[in-house]
Parts: structure tokens; sequence; C-alpha cells
């Protein structure tokens, strides 16, 4: 299954220089049945994933990696989230356009009684543009 391409690594350096696909997302159930709040993580860059994955892990929360905009629409039709960090820059749906599609999601009532999706932007684009 998709788990079976993830690895956790104690160095968050580690695993960095290979060419291995990255999930395209986990599954919720696997990742909730250790107790631990699940964040949606969308990111590309294999070292952000680690990095962000080892800072959630430090708050007691699992992050479930999507490596772009159009897998975190997917995701979010089979399973409500209430936290997603959102990397700006992403391939086939950036996180710009990904945040708009979700909020189009949620006004047209795809997860009825559930309060909006909180959406952090993250990118390590140091533009002026960006910031």
């Amino acid at each position: 299954g998709p788990s079976s391409t993830w690895s956790r690594k104690a160095d968050p350096r580690a695993d960095l220089g290979g060419t291995a696909a990255s999930p395209s997302c986990m599954s919720v159930e696997s990742l909730a049945s250790e107790g631990k709040r699940v964040v949606l993580v969308a990111e590309d860059i294999r070292i952000n994933q680690v990095l962000v994955t080892k800072q959630l892990e430090q708050l007691d929360c699992q992050a479930l990696i999507c490596d772009d905009g159009l897998k975190v629409l997917t995701e979010l039709q089979d399973t409500w989230h209430s936290l997603i960090v959102m990397d700006l820059n992403m391939p086939n749906m950036d996180g710009f356009e990904c945040t708009r599609a979700i909020r189009r999601m949620e006004r047209n009532g795809v997860w009825p009684k559930r309060r909006p999706i909180h959406i952090v932007a993250a990118t390590a684009d140091a533009s002026p543009a960006i910031q």
C-alpha cells in the first residue's frame, strides 16, 4: 500500500538524495490508530516533508503527507481535516489554487456541520512577491 513508500527516519537529513516517490497520501486510519492528532501536510519537497513531520511529532501530532494540491483535494473528499499545512508552490495544483478549491467546497456544503478548515500557508520562497 501507499504506506510502504514512507519511512520514518531519526535524522531529518536522512534519505534526501534518493528519487523514491513520496506517498500520495497515507491512510488516515493507520495514522489515527496511533492516537495522535492528524495534520494534513501539502508539501512536495522531501526535506520539507521530513522537517514538518519532525516538528509535528514534537507537538504529538502525526503528519499526513500529500505531495500536491490535487492529492489534498482527493484526500479531503474522503476525510475532513481540521488543519492543513499548505505549501504555496507545488506541482499539478499550487497551494493558492488548492486553498481556493477548499473554500469553494466549504461554501458548497461538502462538510456540513463542520467548521472551516484551518489552512496555514508555508513556503521556502523568500521572494518579495510571496512575502
